[in-house]
This record gives structure tokens, C-alpha cells and sequence, in this order.
């Protein structure tokens, strides 16, 4: 899936994947790829899988208030994020195996 965003500065949204109910998606139903610049833990922030996957190495440009892109890709067992051209994690996937896979965002202002 390939994305392009704008984010305010403050926002906290996400991409949401494979969610195991799609009635009630959050981050521990579902991997969460995040878009939040501001996370008190940085391992999680901006492209990073919440919970399963942390940034390789910190972001150097934040991606509030400018455009952005991000591409994640789901083949198999792996997820690999890319944001602005630039690999943030490869994920092999565990959980969440029979599940609808499903994007969302929310809380952007």
C-alpha cells in the first residue's frame, strides 16, 4: 500500500493491518504502522510497527507539517515500511495470522 500524508504537529495516527476484528481495531488487534512524531518512546515513532517493530535508527526529518510518503508492504509472513524512500523496519509477522486486513487513520487534527 503506498500512502502520502500530511500530519499536523501533535497528531497521533497510524496505519492499521490485519486487524482479528474489524469491529474494534486498535494496536492490539492489529499491527499499528505509526505516524507520531512526538512519542515519549522515539523506538515507535514515525514508521515503525507499534509494539513489534522498532525504527532502525532515528529519524533525522520529522514528518509534521510537510508532505509525506509511505509505502508498506505485506508479502507472506513480512512487512517492510518505507517512509520518504527510506526502509524504517521489515517485520516478520507472527500474530494476527487469520484476521481482515484493513487501513485506517485517525487522530490527525
Amino acid at each position: 500500500m503506498d500512502a502520502e500524508f500530511w500530519v499536523a504537529s501533535g497528531a497521533n495516527s497510524g496505519i492499521f493491518m490485519c486487524a482479528t476484528d474489524p469491529q474494534k481495531i486498535s494496536a492490539d488487534s492489529s499491527y499499528e504502522v505509526s505516524i507520531q512524531d512526538n512519542r515519549i518512546d522515539t523506538n515507535y515513532e514515525t514508521g515503525a510497527v507499534v509494539k513489534f517493530a522498532l525504527v532502525h535508527a532515528p529519524l533525522v526529518d520529522k514528518t509534521a507539517e510537510r508532505w509525506n510518503t509511505m509505502e508498506v508492504t505485506a508479502i507472506g509472513q513480512s512487512i517492510t515500511v518505507k517512509l520518504n524512500g527510506m526502509k524504517t523496519v521489515t517485520l516478520k509477522t507472527v500474530n494476527f495470522q487469520q484476521s481482515v486486513c484493513a487501513s485506517i487513520w485517525s487522530g490527525s487534527q
